[in-house]
């Protein structure tokens, strides 16, 4: 639900999640920003080494100018914000939590 509410109010983001989260968001229409820096944290099996990638990829866009990469987002963001205004976020965010229950099962 954080991931939701970050996209409902055109924010970038990064998630610190299970192996998958970011393929999960791309299924079901949304875009990511893996052209403007690395997402392969995301298909990391090893946690630890997951998380260094995500440290290392949060350390590369805190390097960036805020503005500038923004504007390269903002027609990705307000993408991601109308199609998150189309669904059923209840719905959405029972899919996830089957999701998460369903690989630590």
């Amino acid at each position: 639900e954080k991931t939701y509410s970050a996209i409902a109010n055109l924010h970038m983001f990064i998630i610190a999640g299970p192996l998958g989260s970011l393929q999960l968001l791309r299924n079901q229409g949304f875009e990511t920003f893996g052209d403007l820096w690395d997402e392969s944290y995301d298909t990391c099996r090893n946690e630890k080494m997951r998380l260094d990638k995500i440290f290392e990829t949060i350390t590369y866009v805190r390097s960036q100018d805020m503005k500038s990469l923004y504007e390269k987002c903002k027609e990705r963001l307000l993408y991601n914000q109308n199609l998150i205004y189309t669904i059923n976020i209840k719905d959405r965010v029972d899919i996830v939590t089957q999701w998460l229950l369903k690989d630590r099962a």
